[in-house]
């Protein structure tokens, strides 16, 4: 029985990161299609004589993608450092 309970949790901690992996990529694709239609609606508009409304679309995608790749870093690293405290707390607790 601890047998199948072992191999049935292990089975889902493989696929929780496989799918975190998959959603991972599939974030960044959505990035990538977000990024080049802002970018070649608002070349169009600027190539077809509206400089500002093209202007504010191309610059409004990239500023988007740029602020949600700074805050992902930021919470990651957060993340990370809450991580690290917690396991020297816990080894100063074993010590």
């Amino acid at each position: 029985m601890a047998e199948k309970q072992s191999a049935h949790r292990q089975y889902i901690e493989k696929w929780v990161i496989v799918g975190g992996t998959i959603l991972s990529y599939f974030g960044v694709a959505c990035a990538a299609v977000i990024a080049m239609g802002t970018l070649y609606f608002g070349s169009q508009l600027i190539s077809g004589g509206h400089t500002i409304p093209g202007s504010i679309l191309s610059g409004s995608g990239l500023v988007g993608l740029v602020t949600a790749f700074i805050y992902g870093t930021r919470s990651r690293r957060e993340e990370r450092r809450q991580k690290d405290q917690r396991n020297k707390k816990l080894i100063q607790k074993k010590q």
